[in-house]
């Protein structure tokens, strides 16, 4: 490590002077991404070796791993979205695990907003949650007699986002006590929302319409969610148990799909 850091300093002492004179916006936009710290001694300092930095490190990697989830979370059902869209098929698809993983993730959100926690740390189950909105539409659209059950879903969810999001003081509105305690049934929930579809696949022998570049994002963005969890929220138990659950029923959603070689069965009859 000496050695490599006597060869590239020359190169550091050279480049210091523009780092040091970032145009503001660069400044302020870096600084709100990894935090102020981190990006005056990491980017415009370019510090890398004292003994401060390999935290400041970390904690950039994970804001920016935070980002990235982030970003990649806002298309990451995008093609299960466009597969039923075009094939009009909903073959091998849960209904109820989407209903349980979207309650799962709204009752995330919600917490983690309360909580005052950065929205890099649970912005992807928003829009996961949005996304899974549309896929419940799809299989009720693609599902015969399931376009009957629109007003209830629609009642549902509205009743369900004034529970979790409206103001604490008003009634009906769960307090911060019950979130936390239900934050706990997310655990059991997230369980459950992927069993259904996992012995939906395990029975027939198929993912059906799954999408393999969703599952493989799913995979991807639980890695980085525990990583980014552990830096950012270590002491909060309670979230990295659902992300270490989720992580682990993603990876055997996973192995379904390559066990069963991207296999898909007939149609289901529709509307």
């Amino acid at each position: 490590m000496e050695n490599f850091q006597q060869n590239i300093e020359p190169l550091l002492l050279f480049l210091r002077p523009y780092t040091h004179h970032l145009p503001p916006n660069v400044v302020r936009l870096g600084s709100e991404i990894i935090g102020p710290l981190p990006f005056q001694k990491l980017v415009m300092d370019l510090d890398f070796f004292d003994n401060e930095s390999p935290e400041l490190i970390k904690i950039a990697i994970s804001r920016l791993l935070g980002v990235a989830i982030i970003s990649a979370s806002s298309i990451v059902k995008l093609p299960q979205i466009l597969k039923i869209s075009k094939t009009k098929n909903v073959n091998g698809l849960s209904l109820l695990s989407y209903i349980l993983e979207t309650l799962s993730y709204l009752v995330t959100c919600s917490y983690n907003f309360r909580k005052g926690n950065p929205f890099s740390t649970f912005g992807e189950s928003a829009f996961l949650s949005i996304q899974n909105f549309f896929i419940i539409i799809l299989i009720l659209a693609f599902t015969r007699g399931g376009k009957h059950y629109y007003g209830l879903l629609f009642s549902f969810t509205a009743l369900i986002l004034y529970t979790l999001f409206g103001p604490p003081t008003m009634s009906g509105v769960v307090n911060n006590e019950l979130l936390s305690y239900l934050l706990t049934a997310t655990i059991p929930l997230s369980i459950l929302s992927k069993i259904p579809q996992l012995i939906s696949n395990y029975k027939s022998k198929s993912t059906g319409q799954l999408s393999g570049f969703s599952v493989l994002n799913y995979n991807i963005g639980s890695l980085s969610r525990i990583f980014t969890t552990l830096v950012n929220n270590a002491s909060d138990q309670l979230i990295l148990a659902g992300y270490l659950i989720g992580g682990s029923l993603n990876l055997l959603l996973a192995l379904q799909m390559i066990r069963y070689g991207f296999k898909t069965t007939g149609k289901l009859k529709t509307d």
